[in-house]
C-alpha cells in the first residue's frame, strides 16, 4: 500500500517524525469481536515522540454510524417482500449482519469513550501522558499536489516538549510503502498482539 505523507521537525532541534506513524489498522477486542480503535497523532511523554494515540473525539461519527446502518436495516425489513427477499438472497441478509455489526461497534464505541475520555493511551507504549497533536497553523502552504505528494511547508504553534522548539511540517515529495500491520488492544487500551495483513 502507498500513501503520502509529511515530516514534522522540530525548528530547534533536529527532532524529526512523520504523519505515517499512525498507518496501519487500530482494533479494540472484546469478548465478542474486533472492533475500530480510532486513533490520532500525538504526543507521547514516555516515548519522547510522536506516537498514534487512543482518540474519544469521534462519537458524532459513531452516531452517525448507528442512525445509518439501523436506517439501512429497517428499509431493508420494513415489508414483507423486502423479507421475502432477505429470506431467498443470501447478500441481503449479509448486508443485514454487516449494518447490524457496524451499529453494535459504533454503541461499543461510545461505551469506551463515556467510560475512558480524558484518559487516552499511547498505542506504542501504553503511557496516559499523551497531548493530542492538533496545531494551529501559524503561516505555510503544506497539501497535496496534483501527484497526490505533500508539498510545501506549515509552521504550528505546537511546542516540542522538554525542547522549546516549534515543530514544522515539511512536505516530502514521497509516497510511504508499507504493508498493513494490525495492532489489537483491550477496550482499557492494553496492548494484545499485532501481525502483518496479508
Amino acid at each position: 500500500m502507498s500513501v503520502p505523507t509529511y515530516s514534522i521537525q522540530c525548528d530547534k532541534c533536529d527532532y524529526s517524525s512523520g504523519s505515517g506513524v499512525v498507518f496501519g489498522g487500530y482494533m479494540y477486542q472484546d469478548n465478542e469481536s474486533l472492533f475500530s480503535c480510532p486513533r490520532q497523532l500525538g504526543w507521547c511523554d514516555d516515548c519522547a515522540q510522536l506516537q498514534p494515540i487512543e482518540n474519544f473525539d469521534s462519537v458524532n461519527d459513531a452516531l452517525t454510524d448507528i442512525m445509518d446502518s439501523t436506517h439501512d436495516i429497517e428499509k431493508s425489513t420494513r415489508s414483507i417482500w423486502s423479507n421475502i427477499l432477505n429470506a431467498l438472497i443470501p447478500s441481503r441478509r449479509k448486508s443485514n449482519a454487516w449494518d447490524a455489526e457496524r451499529a453494535q461497534n459504533a454503541a461499543k464505541y461510545i461505551q469506551i469513550t463515556y467510560d475512558r475520555a480524558g484518559c487516552e493511551r499511547c498505542l506504542q507504549c501504553g503511557s496516559h501522558s499523551v497531548t493530542p497533536y492538533r496545531p494551529n497553523k501559524i503561516s505555510g502552504d503544506l497539501d497535496l499536489d496534483t501527484d497526490f505528494l505533500f508539498a510545501g511547508r506549515i509552521i504550528t504553534d505546537f511546542i516540542h516538549p522538554n525542547c522549546g522548539g516549534t515543530f514544522h511540517e515539511v512536505g516530502s515529495s514521497s509516497r510511504f510503502f508499507f504493508r498493513q500491520k494490525t495492532y489489537v488492544y483491550t477496550p482499557q487500551g492494553d496492548f494484545i498482539e499485532s501481525y502483518r495483513s496479508n
